[in-house]
């Protein structure tokens, strides 16, 4: 009966061990979800802010327009005085040879082009709102490219360092040295893989080492892509493949010329710095710039 008693011990043991691993294995996927979600949640504050601002600049623009116009109405007011005065002159003429023919054209004649002017005056007031409105919506579509550059060339890196790791939520390269240190430690016994930890460091290194040469350092460009997918966003929808657009998204010049165009003058360069970064490493793995597929 000992002996039995024993064997079910050790098989109890066991089993709590097993339990034990598995829900700490869970635990740490839980966190980097949670880290996900947290991320997620602060890059759409940061959008809804920056579409918040862009719409704010609208109202001061609404403003200017109407200043026009009044300054038009004005003007049209104007002539249109100018107008009735000869009119006036002319039914006196007309009143004085009694044709009562001639009067009525005279009365009627003015309606047309008065009508006429002030449906030219509303046409004029829409067309500056539907100018400014396609002229916002392309800005933020441009911004959101230079999102998905600084995005896509973080998710490179870590890619090249973790290319073992299936998924890689809540890692990013501004942390990249916490989570070599975190994926090569056993998460049960919390002892370090030496030889793990190496091969990781190898890697990052390796690789900040090439882009080192493009003018790249980890620790102003890591956060300043950050920076522009918070305030920028990254696209909302995929290109569909083999259209025109995804192929201008493969376009190094047309890249350029999206940055140059959407990026204020001070952050051009180093845009330009992580574009340059996102081709070299694209070269080297054979695959698009913009790798979703």
């Amino acid at each position: 009966m000992s002996s039995e008693a024993s064997t079910n011990i050790l098989q109890s043991r066991e089993f709590l061990q097993q339990e034990n691993t598995r829900l700490l294995n869970e635990n740490g996927e839980l966190r980097n979800l949670v880290a996900l979600l947290q991320e997620n949640l602060e890059l759409r504050c940061s959008v809804r802010e920056h579409e918040s601002r862009a719409r704010s600049l609208s109202p001061r623009r609404k403003q200017q327009q109407e200043e026009k116009n009044t300054k038009e109405t004005k003007e049209s007011k104007y002539l249109m005085d100018g107008k009735s005065v000869k009119e006036s002159k002319h039914l006196k003429e007309t009143k004085k040879s009694k044709d009562s023919r001639d009067l009525k054209d005279s009365v009627e004649k003015p309606i047309e082009p008065e009508t006429t002017q002030l449906q030219d005056t509303a046409q004029k007031s829409e067309e500056p709102e539907a100018t400014q409105l396609q002229d916002t919506k392309k800005l933020q579509h441009s911004q959101r490219i230079v999102g998905e550059i600084a995005f896509q060339l973080d998710r490179r890196i870590l890619s090249a360092v973790f290319f073992e790791q299936s998924r890689l939520y809540g890692f990013r390269v501004a942390n990249i040295e916490e989570k070599i240190i975190q994926v090569s430690t056993c998460t049960l016994s919390r002892k370090i893989n030496e030889k793990r930890r190496s091969e990781l460091d190898r890697r990052y290194k390796n690789i900040m080492e090439r882009l080192g040469k493009l003018g790249y350092d980890h620790n102003v460009h890591a956060p300043f892509g950050e920076y522009l997918v918070n305030i920028y966003g990254i696209m909302k929808e995929r290109p569909v493949v083999g259209t025109k657009e995804l192929a201008c998204l493969n376009d190094l010049e047309f890249l350029r010329k999206v940055v140059n165009e959407c990026m204020p003058i001070e952050m051009v360069k180093a845009v330009h710095l992580l574009l340059n970064c996102l081709v070299c490493l694209a070269n080297e793995d054979g695959k698009c710039l913009f790798n979703w597929y």
